[in-house]
């Protein structure tokens, strides 16, 4: 009864908003093709799992908060609430898996964010780039170290609700003044949606946990998303020998670092088989046009890491990977 409750709210707060703000056709397309992409998720792998009414709820729900992400901090928070509620009970009602829920989330935030998409990034200086990657590095530890330390079955709750976490603190910053506010935005570019970074390496991260089904290669899948693409830009600003066709005025200095660090950090994580993600995650990243390398390169990882399962009984492959 209560995830019949729950997709009954989510209707009526999206009309809500729908009716509330002028010119959102382009939200309601958002919401449509995200509650069709759940419809038929559901149909195909998840038609009698308890609870299932819940990731309908998700699909129209997630549109709402990224479409209302720094646009009304009130409005905002009661989507994220919607969210916290419906992830909260399916933990702790339905005691489900948490990959039925992130696989949902992680592509309505992805369609979600199509609006979002720029032709051109601008880029900060040399001392700005390095200071956000600094961070993201961090954290991309922080999340290798909960994914290696904590039950596989409760680390994506966790890095999920930290996702949640900094999209509610990125929203309520973009408005302040406050000192939280002046420190968050010394690590933003000029000229772009606030926390847009942000966004899209979270969507980038429910990807991998949602799609990767193994905890090694969702754990190279991170390193790729937060450590190697990190220190490429740190390399690769620095460079000197530009590579012709890549996106942004890419380095071979940046190429090479971000193949050298996946391989070697890889190789404790899949083995040999880093090299393979080494040179073609490092090739996808070069080369990612319009869309946010954070989402091509978590689409990439997935994509090989399915190559890989597909001739996992081949005996070469078995070698390799053990």
């Amino acid at each position: 009864m209560i995830d019949y409750i729950f997709l009954f709210a989510s209707l009526l707060f999206t009309l809500y908003i729908f009716f509330k703000f002028k010119k959102s056709g382009r939200y309601l397309l958002t919401v449509a093709l995200s509650l069709i992409y759940s419809v038929v998720l559901i149909a195909l792998f998840y038609q009698n799992l308890p609870g299932v009414l819940f990731l309908l709820g998700i699909g129209i729900a997630t549109p709402t908060m990224v479409y209302l992400y720094t646009k009304h901090n009130t409005l905002f928070g009661i989507s994220i609430l919607f969210i916290i509620a419906a992830l909260l009970m399916w933990a702790f009602i339905y005691r489900a898996s948490p990959i039925p829920f992130i696989q949902v989330f992680s592509i309505s935030l992805l369609i979600s964010s199509f609006p979002f998409f720029e032709k051109k990034v601008n880029r900060g200086g040399k001392t700005l780039e390095t200071r956000r990657d600094i961070i993201q590095i961090l954290i991309g530890i922080i999340l290798l170290l909960i994914l290696y330390f904590v039950n596989t079955k409760i680390s994506p709750y966790i890095i999920l609700a930290l996702m949640l976490l900094g999209y509610t603190i990125n929203n309520f910053a973009a408005s302040s003044g406050n000192g939280i506010a002046r420190l968050l935005k010394k690590f933003e570019r000029d000229g772009i949606l606030f926390g847009k970074g942000a966004l899209y390496i979270g969507i980038g991260a429910m990807i991998l946990l949602g799609f990767i089904n193994n905890i090694n290669f969702v754990m190279i899948g991170i390193t790729a998303l937060f450590i190697s693409d990190a220190l490429a830009t740190i390399v690769g600003i620095r460079g000197k020998h530009k590579l012709k066709k890549a996106r942004h005025s890419k380095s071979i200095e940046g190429f090479l670092s971000f193949f050298l660090t996946l391989s070697i950090i890889g190789f404790f994580e899949i083995g040999i088989l880093s090299l393979v993600f080494g040179a073609v995650i490092a090739i996808i990243e070069s080369v990612s046009g319009k869309v946010d390398d954070n989402i091509t390169i978590a689409i990439g990882c997935v994509v090989l890491y399915w190559l890989v399962f597909l001739i996992y009984l081949h005996p070469l492959a078995t070698y390799l990977i053990a």
